[in-house]
């Protein structure tokens, strides 16, 4: 089964993103926007896990969950991959300064990477939160004219006290996502 580790966000910071996609929606012919309830944070895309390595997943994502403290972050700010012009990914960007959603980032890649050899991310982790991809880069904006459209680009700060293991099932209508288990920061 295809798997993410992910954090999710408060009711009121989905419902400012998707306030976002909708205001970009009417101009942005060529993206494909993610439904509200699949908005979320990846913080480490598995990949494939058979069933039987499922309790070492988890064993492992835990002993990653075990060493971080609940934190803060900020979302705000349209910006995408790449960075300038018409990106491919449009996203929401995320802030955590103190250093806890790195640490936690990198708890998590290094213990599934010693537990079940999933390979180790090799780029820079930036956090944020997809809200489209690019299907067609000659009908959508730059990020400079959506950035102009979405007025309101503060979506908010955001309690985080936990992290889930997401199955992900691709369909033609898009991934639908289950939670296969949920974790608590610090515990």
């Amino acid at each position: 089964m295809r798997t993410f580790v992910a954090i999710e966000v408060d009711q009121s910071c989905r419902q400012k993103l998707k306030n976002a996609i909708e205001t970009l929606k009417p101009v942005s012919d060529g993206v494909r926007w993610v439904r509200d309830n699949a908005l979320h944070l990846t913080l480490k895309f598995i990949g494939e896990v058979e069933e039987n390595e499922l309790p070492a997943a988890i064993s492992a994502i835990q002993s990653g969950a075990a060493q971080s403290s609940p934190f803060k972050m900020e979302v705000a700010g349209i910006s995408g991959f790449p960075p300038r012009g018409t990106p491919k990914v449009v996203f929401a960007a995320v802030q955590e300064p103190e250093g806890i959603l790195k640490h936690l980032h990198e708890s998590v890649d290094e213990a599934l990477h010693h537990d079940l050899g999933v390979k180790q991310e090799n780029r820079k982790f930036v956090p944020h939160i997809t809200l489209g991809r690019v299907k067609k880069r000659s009908k959508a904006p730059t990020l400079d004219d959506m950035r102009d459209t979405v007025k309101d680009d503060y979506f908010g700060a955001v309690a985080i006290s936990g992290m889930e293991l997401i199955k992900s099932e691709l369909t033609p209508d898009g991934p639908i996502y289950s939670t296969l288990h949920e974790f608590t920061l610090g515990g």
